[in-house]
């Protein structure tokens, strides 16, 4: 991770942050919300993104899943079942545990 990514992933946080405070605030105020979608940028550099690659079907859509609601948790949002959230983070980072247990054996 260089200090420009980590920069720029900051910035794009604070700045979604903002934008959902305004949304909430506006809402709120009983104004209308102007309509529009949030885009899930995701760095291919990462190795945790790289993954993706490399898996499917149900374990694709675990990892996928995981990174929406982390953007969605830094965002400032509330996530509609944070029990679930934690049990994926829990059983992925198990995974990976796992597979560099087998990698230093191996």
């Amino acid at each position: 991770c260089t200090e420009f990514s980590v920069t720029y992933c900051t910035r794009y946080i604070l700045t979604r942050a903002v934008y959902l405070r305004m949304r909430r605030l506006l809402s709120q105020a009983g104004e209308q919300v102007p309509a529009g979608k949030p885009t899930l940028e995701l760095n291919p550099d990462h190795p945790l993104v790289g993954r993706l690659r490399d898996v499917e079907g149900e374990e694709f859509d675990e990892w996928a899943m995981l990174f929406l609601e982390q953007a969605r948790l830094s965002a400032g949002a509330v996530l509609e079942a944070p029990a679930l959230f934690v049990r994926r983070l829990n059983r992925l980072m198990g995974q990976l545990t796992e597979e560099a247990s087998t990698e230093e054996v191996g």
